[in-house]
């Protein structure tokens, strides 16, 4: 785990993973309990495989917020009807999205905010490239 402040990294916390021993999640958990109780605006980054209710709610008790990947099988709930990402993607429409701009690169964004499965509420943020819409 890393801890980042401006242009500074520094290693917060490096354990060895071995098999048999506590899940990847379990462990994530723990570490995240480590973390000071956040002052103001924290925010973990994480990739696709530690994001689910339990490492979210670690985060969450220590009042940071989580950013992380989403694989496109997940399960979003628009309206209340229960629909893989991938397949939802397929209804949304250009004048849904947004352009915007990030190191000189063009995307559309489409911002959803409501129910994954096990998470109340959360905001998901689907992107294309420029050339996709």
């Amino acid at each position: 785990m890393m801890l980042s402040c401006g242009k500074v990294v520094l290693p917060y916390c490096i354990e060895r993973y071995e098999k048999g021993g506590k899940s990847k999640i379990e462990r994530i958990c723990e570490m995240v309990s480590m973390l000071p109780v956040s002052k103001g605006a924290v925010y973990g980054l994480s990739d696709s495989w530690y994001i689910n209710k339990k490492v979210i709610e670690a985060h969450f008790e220590r009042g940071y917020h989580l950013i992380g990947a989403l694989k496109t099988n997940r399960i979003i709930y628009p309206q209340g009807i229960r629909i893989q990402i991938k397949d939802f993607a397929q209804y949304i429409e250009k004048n849904e999205v947004c352009l915007v701009t990030v190191n000189g690169s063009i995307y559309w964004v489409y911002r959803y905010e409501g129910a994954l499965n096990d998470i109340d509420n959360a905001i998901v943020v689907l992107c294309w490239s420029e050339e996709s819409f």
